[in-house]
């Protein structure tokens, strides 16, 4: 079987598809549907497969969000030892910096006993005690009996030599006392035993200020399961648990160091709870909170899902009705568009909502003005390789006759092939790294002192403090840079074998400076070796004294000078700034940037 199809666009720009299927020669039509129509059913074969993955995630999100919860039910409790880790360590310092106090070391009691009231008098009670209970210091105003006073603990710490936080019970008629027992060392033996009884209330008041959603409750057990502390009593209760021993069922669930697991409140709630023992001691922090609490904002949230999906479902099928109308309008414009292109006629388009339909719009208006650029750029490109090109012929003329006239004035001057190949190959280095400087910048130019290192880095291995340069920031030309660096580079190389780099004890000084005259600014710059061997004219002058005096002079228009003192050589180039810097419009620090 084969199809046809034809499209047809009437005069008011309306889209129609009349379309033939041919079957063993019978011909049957087939007609098309809107776009509407077909959103509209798009939308609705989503909307089975969006519920059923609605409600999958919605029951998977309650699993997660339980988790949760019941992962903030263990960090409160995690917080919350932590908080009464931190208040117990706080009365343990306090205890151990009484402890070591230098009365207790000369056994001068009255005095530690004002010391131990200091403290008293912020809270709390200070005991001191031998090996025999018997006490020695007691900031109470009704002093505890040995009686009064718990053994187990004492005798524990006297054997350990270690701080011990006491559990919670009755002492001093007080039914939920605690203590913190620090030895007393006196020459590393174990003296006697320091109690610290903080305030009765202190722990509640550290469980009352760690934070705990509303509806949680929390209590503090110590290490035999009394409750030392605990939040405002359930529905139910009578408030009256404090110093009372927890239910064996529950101890046997808080066994390990930390946990999660279902209880049943007092109230009769199911609940979940968390538990964390103390780093300190075997202290207990336990949270529970009522399920119907926990669950509360993720059933809220669920519900709200639920609501939010049917809503969307509604939105979605309004959504594609809307956008089918839209698309359809976009489209006749389009195609009216292509027509008038195809016509030569002018594009007059108004922008729609739709940004593809338009882009495509945009993309036909442009197509011309695009090809336009494109040819533009073509012929500027062409433009600026031939300035490229004739720049470089320049270049690279300029180069040879440089290259053709140092070999022509080597060769003159020495002797032998490999005299002569040594020297032409030192001057070609020289030449190469005054052209890298200048590649470095674009041939824009190079800085003085810049020229001064590259061409004087071969000579000076670890002695660089031997030479010291001193002038403004000042950017050559760099025709200027090419002729200085070839001076410098022979002044080094004669330095190096007969004058100050030739002996440790040689240094070289180059200055440079700008100086106003008339009719135009000139360039001073020197050369001066100090430390040297003694100094001698040479017998001959080569090429390397022609580079020095009469080349870079007559480059720049200027006059340089070459003196054999006795005391080293003394080089200066006297030559119009212009010559050499062609940023002559801008201040010079600012052209050398």
């Amino acid at each position: 079987m084969t199809a046809q199809s034809d499209v047809t666009i009437g005069a008011a720009g309306r889209i129609g598809t009349h379309g033939a299927a041919v079957d063993g020669g019978r011909t049957r039509a087939r007609r098309d549907v809107p776009l509407a129509w077909l959103l509209a059913f798009l939308i609705l074969a989503s909307v089975a497969p969006l519920v059923l993955i609605g409600a999958y995630t919605i029951m998977r999100w309650a699993d997660v969000e339980h988790t949760a919860e019941i992962g903030r039910v263990s960090e409160v409790a995690h917080t919350l030892a932590q908080a009464v880790d931190r208040d117990l360590r706080s009365h343990s310092e306090t205890a151990e910096v009484l402890a070591a106090s230098r009365a207790l070391v000369k056994a001068n009691f009255q005095a530690f006993d004002e010391q131990a009231r200091a403290v008293s008098a912020r809270g709390g009670h200070v005991v001191l005690v031998d090996r025999s209970l018997r006490p020695l210091v007691d900031t109470r105003d009704e002093p505890a009996r040995p009686a009064e006073i718990r053994a187990r603990p004492v005798e524990q710490v006297f054997a350990s030599g270690r701080m011990k936080v006491g559990n919670a019970g009755p002492m001093a008629g007080e039914p939920d006392r605690f203590a913190i027992y620090v030895p007393v060392s006196v020459e590393r033996e174990v003296r006697s035993v320091l109690m610290l009884m903080p305030p009765p209330a202190a722990i509640q008041a550290v469980l009352q200020q760690t934070y705990r959603p509303e509806g949680w409750f929390a209590a503090i057990l110590d290490g035999e399961g009394r409750v030392v502390a605990r939040s405002a009593p359930e529905r139910g209760e009578d408030g009256a648990l404090i110093a009372q021993a927890a239910p064996p069922e529950l101890l046997a669930q808080l066994a390990a160091p930390e946990g999660v697991f279902n209880v049943t409140a007092l109230d009769g709630q199911p609940a979940v709870a968390a538990y964390r023992r103390s780093s300190l001691n075997d202290w207990r922090a336990v949270v529970w909170v009522p399920k119907a609490v926990l669950e509360a904002p993720s059933n809220q949230r669920r519900d709200a899902v639920l609501a939010l999906l049917g809503l969307t479902t509604l939105v979605s099928i309004g959504a594609a009705l809307f956008g089918a109308h839209l698309i359809n309008r976009s489209t006749r414009r389009t195609v009216n568009a292509a027509r008038a292109l195809g016509e030569g006629a002018p594009i007059s388009l108004k922008p729609t909502l739709i940004r593809e339909d338009n882009l495509v719009c945009r993309a036909l208006a442009d197509a011309a003005e695009t090809i336009a650029a494109r040819e533009d750029a073509l012929h500027d490109s062409a433009r600026h390789m031939g300035l490229v090109m004739r720049e470089l012929s320049h270049r690279s003329k300029n180069l040879l006759t440089v290259v053709q006239s140092m070999a022509r004035q080597t060769g003159r001057h020495t002797s032998d092939a490999a005299e002569f190949q040594a020297r032409f190959e030192d001057r070609i280095s020289s030449l190469a790294r005054s052209h890298d400087l200048l590649v470095a910048r674009n041939w824009t130019g190079a800085t003085v002192a810049e020229l001064v290192e590259r061409q004087l880095l071969p000579f000076l291995d670890a002695a660089n403090d031997r030479i010291s340069l001193d002038g403004p920031a000042l950017l050559m030309k760099p025709d200027a840079a090419q002729n200085i660096g070839m001076a410098l580079h022979e002044l080094a190389t004669n330095a190096s074998k007969h004058g100050a780099l030739s002996v440790p004890s040689g240094r070289i000084r180059i200055v440079w400076r700008v100086e106003d005259a008339e009719p135009e600014p000139r360039l001073h710059m020197s050369w001066e070796e100090t430390g040297g061997p003694p100094v001698e004219p040479p017998a001959r002058r080569g090429f390397g004294h022609v580079v020095i005096e009469r080349m870079v002079s007559m480059a720049l228009r200027g006059q340089a000078r070459l003196d054999w003192k006795s005391d080293g050589v003394a080089w200066t180039l006297d030559v119009p700034l212009a010559a050499v810097c062609e940023h002559m419009g801008r201040p010079i620090a600012a052209a050398a940037e």
